[in-house]
C-alpha cells in the first residue's frame, strides 16, 4: 500500500463558516478516494491517504493588516470539531504563539498551564486547547501537541507578566531566535514547574525570551503519554540543538517516550524520483 499524506492549515480566516470549513475538509477525502486505483498495473499497489489538519492551540487569532495579530475568540466556535473530526486522521495543535510582539505585556508562548500567582503571563494554556478538542469529540490519540524549537522575545521588561517595549532582532524573524541560538550570553534561564514553561532573562539587556528547555520537554512528553495523546510535533526541526547535544528537545522528547523503538515506525513510501532534493530524492534513506 502506498501512503501519501495531506496537511491543512487553518489559521482561523474570517472567510469561511464552521459548515463551509467542514464541507472543504470533508470535499478532500472525496476527491482522493477517486484515486484508490490500480498503478502501473499492478492491481495489489492501491493508494490511501492521511488527512490531518494543523490549528492554533489558543482562540483563534485572525491576521489583520498593519495590526499583527489579535484574539478573537468567537471565531473559536466557527470550528465544528466534532463533524470535522471524522475526515481526519489526526489534528496537529498549533500549542506556542500564546504571546509574541502583538502584546503589550511580556507572556509564555507554549506554557501547558495558566498561572494563578502571574495570571498576565499565560493569556493561553496548551491544556485548555486539549481539553476543548476532546470535549468536543476528538478522540486523545488523535490529537498531536505542538512544541516550539523557537523562543519569542520581549524586551524592556521585568519578565513575565510584565509590560515591555519592542522585541528586538532574531535567528530569521525579529523578535524570534532558534531554540540552538539560546540562551543567548548574559542571560539565565528560568523555569516555572506550575504553568510548564521555560525563559531566558537577562537583567541588563531587559530582554525576556520564551521558550522550551529540557526540562519543559520532558514534563510536556509525560503529559503527552498521561494524556493518551496522540504524540508531539515541532516548528521547525531545523531549530533544535543537534541531536547528540544533551539538550536537544526531540531527543529529550523521543527519549522520555522510551526511545525511537517506542515509536511508530509506518514507513513513508512515496517516492520522488524527479526531485532535485538528494535526501528527498533518496527517500531520506541515510537519515
Amino acid at each position: 500500500m502506498i501512503v501519501a499524506g495531506l496537511k491543512l492549515i487553518f489559521r482561523y480566516s474570517r472567510c469561511h463558516s464552521g459548515s463551509e470549513l467542514c464541507f472543504s475538509i470533508g470535499r478532500v477525502p472525496c476527491a482522493t478516494r477517486r484515486l484508490r486505483k490500480p498503478v502501473c498495473g499492478r492491481p495489489q499497489v492501491t493508494f490511501d491517504y492521511c488527512c490531518s489538519l494543523w490549528l492554533y492551540a489558543p482562540p483563534p487569532i485572525l491576521e489583520i493588516p498593519q495590526t499583527n495579530y489579535i484574539p478573537l475568540a468567537t471565531h473559536y466556535t466557527k470550528l465544528l470539531i466534532g463533524q470535522m473530526n471524522q475526515y481526519l486522521d489526526f489534528w496537529n495543535l498549533m500549542a506556542y504563539d500564546f504571546a509574541g510582539s502583538w502584546d503589550t505585556i511580556a507572556g509564555h508562548q507554549a506554557n501547558l498551564y495558566h498561572s494563578h500567582s502571574n495570571p498576565a503571563s499565560t493569556p493561553f494554556s496548551a491544556n485548555d486547547a486539549v481539553n476543548a478538542y476532546i470535549a468536543a469529540g476528538v478522540p486523545c490519540n488523535k490529537i498531536i501537541l505542538g512544541m516550539p524549537l523557537y523562543g519569542r522575545s520581549f524586551q524592556a521588561t521585568a519578565g513575565p507578566g510584565a509590560s515591555f517595549t519592542g522585541i528586538g532582532g532574531g535567528s530569521w524573524e525579529n523578535g524570534v531566535w532558534d531554540y540552538k541560538a539560546l540562551p543567548k550570553p548574559g542571560a539565565t534561564e528560568h523555569a516555572d514547574s506550575s504553568t510548564v514553561s521555560s525563559w531566558s532573562y537577562d537583567p541588563t539587556a531587559r530582554e525576556m525570551i520564551s521558550y522550551d528547555t529540557p526540562i519543559v520537554a520532558q514534563t510536556k512528553s509525560s503529559y503527552i503519554r498521561d494524556k493518551g495523546l496522540g504524540g508531539g510535533m515541532w516548528w521547525e526541526l531545523s531549530s533544535d540543538k543537534p541531536i547528540g547535544d544533551p539538550r536537544s528537545l526531540i531527543k529529550t522528547t523521543v527519549d522520555s517516550f522510551g526511545g525511537t523503538g517506542s515509536l511508530e515506525t509506518t514507513k513513508n513510501i512515496l517516492t520522488y524520483p524527479g526531485s532535485k532534493y538528494d535526501n528527498l530524492r533518496n527517500q531520506f534513506g541515510s537519515e
